[in-house]
This record gives C-alpha cells, structure tokens and sequence, in this order.
C-alpha cells in the first residue's frame, strides 16, 4: 500500500511525505500483522472453515480481539479521529478490513461495544464514502450465508 500511494501521488494524508506522520502509519502496520490482522483472522478461520469450532479457542480469540479493541481505543484513537491523525490514513484501511472479518462471522460487538471504537468505524464509512460498502459487497454474503447456516445448525 505504502508503494501505491507514492507511485499514484495520491493525498499526503493516505501515508504521509513528514516523517513524524509516516512514521505512525509504519507503527501501527507494523502491528497490525501481529495483533489486529493475525487475532481477527484466527477467529474468523476457526468460526467460518473449521467444521466444528473449539468453543475453548473461539473464548481465548474473543479475548485477544477484545484486547485489540481496548488498545485501538486506548492508544491509537487516544486523542485522534483516525488511528494515526486526524485524517484517514492507509492504517485505518487495513485495520477497517481485518475487523469486517469479525462482522462477517456475527462477532462485529467485540469492536462496535466499544465506543470510541464504533465512532472511529463510522468515521472510515464516511471517508471512504460509497467504495466502502461496494468492496465489502463479498463479506456482506459471507455474512448473510454464515448467520443462515447458523441459524439453520440451531434449529437441529
């Protein structure tokens, strides 16, 4: 992402030239391969391709996906509207997605209870404007087949 915003020139704001400013946004990519991306993506997996989920692991994955929020909330969004300043930034798009997973399975309250959490998806749904729900067309689906599957599992 970092390439396509210098190689298209695109707003300073997506990953910004200041070195303050980039430096945030390299912070928080950094860990979100470890944190945001890696606990999202296990609970999404073990809900949605496992079979038969380990009600033991889906607890410990809650948990992790609940202490990511808390520190979203607690460190990024501390005194910012986006997670690195006050604009939308290439870490809000990465964060944004990996949580949508969480949607996907029925789980989006591990992040949308928490307040300043639940502001911060708005404010992204808004910058990001009518591409927002147009590339989450898919995980809408996804959704909608995962609850029906649910749904269908809790009536047998």
């Amino acid at each position: 992402m970092e390439y396509l915003c210098q190689k298209y020139a695109l707003g300073d704001h997506w990953y910004p030239r200041d070195l303050r400013g980039r430096a945030r946004v390299d912070e928080y990519t950094h860990w979100h391969h470890t944190f945001t991306r890696f606990h999202a993506a296990s609970l999404f997996r073990e809900l949605l391709m496992s079979g038969e989920p380990n009600s033991q692991e889906v607890e410990k994955l809650e948990r992790y996906n609940r202490k990511v929020t808390q520190h979203l909330d607690k460190y990024y969004l501390k005194d910012h509207d986006f997670l690195c300043g006050n604009e939308i930034s290439i870490a809000d798009i990465l964060c944004i997605c990996e949580l949508t997973q969480l949607y996907a399975v029925g789980k989006e309250s591990l992040y949308m209870d928490n307040p300043k959490v639940a502001k911060w998806v708005d404010r992204v749904k808004r910058a990001c404007g009518p591409s927002f729900d147009e590339s989450h067309k898919l995980i809408n689906r996804v959704r909608d087949s995962y609850l029906k599957r649910q749904k269908t599992a809790s009536k047998m």
